[in-house]
């Protein structure tokens, strides 16, 4: 087992070279090469299994299955095994090619623009576009791909996940003076360009607009504070993952706060 990132796979196990007894070959063992988590997975009957690493507690775990040939006076697996057998292993692993896809060039500008036409009321404004393009990939790749993430199921390059070529948000809040309070509504509006939410060109998403937008109270020395909230408030429907199936964005919601704080 290991603690890490699940995209580590095991290309060679091998024992040490061991005297069984006296007059016998030294023999050794070797196990086949294990699966990365995400490498390793296949469905059957739709149900998802793991053909190599499976996860549990945040570590990965595999069975190794000894795949030498076993030597007269060996301690073997069976029914009617007997004896303790121990050993020093060499292993070695590496990223699978999920995770090792190659390189990734991603030449974009982003910029921010904070404005205050009066001291109660701000403008905010971000842009962001990028054009994200694998480079060097490996080769390899077989039709239909299920495993290298940088390529569609059709071996064609792929757009690399969640890299849409435009962002684009704006928004404003103000504060008015309504007797002993402060009121402040607040709107913004957020553009994400096309996307793919997965590797392999899985799950396409088109260009959505969302909008969030809400309004506080306030006392003068903000110990009491009141707040409205909308997310989402347009109930645009988006995948934000996708693995087997589409994983989508919270709908419309809305949320209400009370907050005091204690103390001076």
């Amino acid at each position: 087992n290991y603690e890490g990132s699940n995209g580590w796979q095991v290309d060679s196990f091998v024992t040490d070279a061991a005297n069984i007894r006296p007059g016998v070959n030294e023999v050794l063992d070797q196990t086949n090469n294990v699966k990365s988590y995400d490498e390793g997975l296949y469905t059957e009957n739709g149900i998802p299994y793991r053909a190599g690493f499976v996860e549990k507690e945040n570590k990965y775990y595999a069975n190794l299955v000894n795949s030498s040939t076993a030597t007269s006076g060996e301690v073997v697996f069976g029914d009617s095994m007997t004896g303790v057998k121990g050993y020093f292993a060499t292993v070695k692993m590496s990223t699978d090619l999920t995770t090792n896809a190659g390189g990734l060039e991603v030449p974009g500008i982003e910029a921010e623009i904070t404005a205050l036409p009066t001291d109660n009321w701000q403008i905010f404004a971000a842009l962001g576009w990028q054009n994200a393009e694998y480079q060097q990939l490996p080769g390899g790749c077989v039709t239909p791909n299920a495993s290298l993430a940088a390529y569609d199921a059709n071996c064609n390059i792929a757009e690399p996940k969640r890299s849409p070529h435009q962002t684009y948000t704006v928004g404003t809040s103000a504060d008015f003076t309504v007797g002993a309070l402060t009121l402040t509504p607040n709107v913004m509006v957020r553009y994400l360009g096309a996307q793919y939410p997965a590797t392999r060109n899985q799950g396409y998403d088109g260009s959505v607009t969302l909008i969030n937008a809400g309004v506080k109270l306030s006392t003068a020395d903000s110990q009491w504070e009141l707040n409205l909230e909308c997310k989402n408030c347009g109930d645009k429907v988006y995948t934000q993952s996708f693995l087997f199936t589409s994983y989508y964005n919270l709908p419309m919601t809305y949320q209400a706060t009370l907050k005091y704080r204690f103390g001076g």
